[in-house]
């Protein structure tokens, strides 16, 4: 009966450290993956605040660029008018 209780003793003790083990290696894996997602969260949080400062830099540089070419269409239709102008000019004399 002794050396059953030994037996059975030590054999519940073996499969306590190897729960032990592969519990311990379980919580270290879950830490590092915590640790990952962490970061993770971080690097998408900075990207999508580039990705918005680009898109408010894109709409600024979109709004000079609209009104340069305005005021090139202005100065077109000026141009076109003076030319029309000394069309008539000629045509007249």
């Amino acid at each position: 009966m002794d050396i059953l209780m030994t037996i059975g003793g030590s054999i519940i003790t073996l499969l306590l450290i190897i729960v032990g083990f592969f519990l311990r290696q379980h919580i270290n894996v879950v830490r590092e993956l915590i640790t990952s997602v962490d970061n993770l969260s971080r690097l998408v949080a900075i990207l999508e605040n580039n990705a918005k400062n680009s898109t408010l830099s894109c709409n600024q540089k979109h709004m000079i660029i609209d009104k340069r070419l305005t005021k090139h269409g202005e100065r077109i239709d000026e141009i076109d008018k003076d030319i029309a102008r000394i069309q008539e000019n000629l045509k007249h004399d």
